[in-house]
């Protein structure tokens, strides 16, 4: 049974709000749930476009692997192992509950370009919680 032309128009409706509310959530940055875990290789750069990495599971940098052009990093209960890269913030540090194994990474907090500072007026720079770093920079 083929659907009338008035429920045809509904379900491309449908299936179209649906792909442009999945990538308005990609853009908006990372999630890395509880149990779950991402490593990035050595010789890596990963680029958010001043999107946000949420980390409740496993984050892993290997070797000299850099993160940047990050809005906001969170660790609610995650872990982000830093390896020898860069991570590059220009929102706010928060590790939460999680915990933040610096490695001999260089930490770099600031704007990374004009539309990440507009995005994260009010939080640029801010540290929430005792992280250690190895190479911090501002």
């Amino acid at each position: 049974m083929t659907a009338s032309p008035r429920w045809r128009g509904r379900r491309v409706l449908v299936v179209t709000a649906a792909a442009l509310a999945s990538q308005a959530a990609l853009a908006s940055g990372i999630s890395v749930p509880q149990g779950a875990s991402i490593v990035s290789g050595a010789g890596t750069a990963v680029g958010l476009g001043c999107g946000d990495l949420r980390v409740a599971g496993t984050y892993t940098q290997q070797g000299d692997a850099g993160l940047g052009n990050m809005g906001q990093l969170a660790l609610p209960g995650g872990t982000f192992n830093a390896g020898a890269g860069v991570v590059a913030v220009s929102g706010r540090f928060d590790t939460g509950s999680g915990t933040f194994n610096a490695g001999q990474s260089t930490v770099s907090m600031g704007a990374a370009g004009a539309d990440c500072a507009a995005s994260n007026s009010g939080s640029q720079g801010k540290i929430v919680g005792a992280p250690s770093f190895y190479n911090w920079q501002v």
